[in-house]
């Protein structure tokens, strides 16, 4: 998360304070701190959302902003304390809380924090919010997150960081009851799902996305007696079965390739070993 904010020669400089294009009267400020950290602040009159990055490494703060909820986000694990709640986020995630309780993490990955003030909000919400006191998984918020990585224009970075914030309350209305559904292995698995017919997808790409080392990825998936290539690959043969009844025009070769297989030969000897049957086959059974 070191790359938010893009060290452009106008960053650069001694100074290093800037006031990017205002966007429905709010402003984006960026300042260089300890030379390492950087700072954005949305500010509208005095009111002030701050996202904060670092480079990884072990380190221990104390927030403390009265009348603020924030929305913390880390790479790694991270043991926190808020108030009298403490908890630990086993393989790294988002958690919102309370700013107006002192806020303590430890952790060796990166971290963003958005500060927004409670009446950015209405009261539900902040009460929601404030009672949670659980880590929230978002692919929308995850998905944006990922895009400021690599994004070079501040304008857009601006616009991402006020679009987490738009999202936040149906994230929050909407999080999930099960926290099963938010774990590494839901993460990876929604990876996945969206890049199997990427047939250049790889576990290096997968590790990448969702924030974890290749070990990590691989243990993970190991504690669910599966791992990256059976996911990847039944992903596959189930949208290659799907395919061959719904484009029955099309050839059996053309299908392989557009669900993500590099090899048609290996394909069909793969859906042979899943389905029973040959791709040739279960279009000539299931086919009426």
């Amino acid at each position: 998360m070191a790359q938010l904010l893009p060290m452009t020669s106008e960053l650069n400089s001694k100074n290093f304070d800037t006031i990017f294009k205002s966007y429905n009267g709010y402003y984006v400020n960026a300042k260089k701190e300890n030379g390492y950290s950087v700072i954005l602040k949305v500010t509208q009159e005095t009111d002030v959302i701050t996202i904060h990055t670092q480079v990884s490494h072990p380190q221990r703060i104390d927030f403390n902003k009265p009348n603020f909820l924030c929305l913390f986000y880390s790479t790694n694990k991270i043991n926190w304390n808020n108030g009298h709640y403490n908890d630990s986020l086993e393989h790294g995630g988002i958690t919102v809380f309370d700013s107006m309780q002192p806020f303590t993490y430890t952790t060796s990955g990166s971290v963003s924090c958005i500060f927004i003030p409670y009446h950015f909000y209405d009261d539900k919400t902040v009460n929601t919010i404030i009672k949670g006191h659980q880590f929230i998984y978002s692919d929308s918020i995850q998905s944006i997150i990922r895009e400021m990585i690599f994004c070079e224009d501040d304008e857009k970075i601006h616009n991402k960081i006020l679009s987490i914030i738009y999202l936040l309350p149906h994230v929050i209305e909407n999080k999930p009851k099960n926290t099963n559904e938010i774990s590494l292995y839901y993460r990876i698995n929604k990876i996945i799902e969206d890049n199997f017919i990427d047939a250049f997808f790889s576990l290096d790409k997968a590790a990448t996305l969702s924030y974890c080392s290749k070990r990590k990825l691989h243990n993970c998936l190991s504690e669910k007696k599966t791992s990256y290539s059976k996911l990847i690959t039944e992903y596959r043969v189930n949208h290659l079965a799907k395919q061959l009844l719904l484009k029955r025009n099309s050839s059996i070769i053309t299908l392989c390739y557009e669900s993500g297989f590099n090899s048609a030969s290996y394909a069909s000897k793969t859906f042979k070993i899943m389905k029973g049957m040959t791709p040739m086959q279960y279009r000539n059974t299931y086919l009426v």
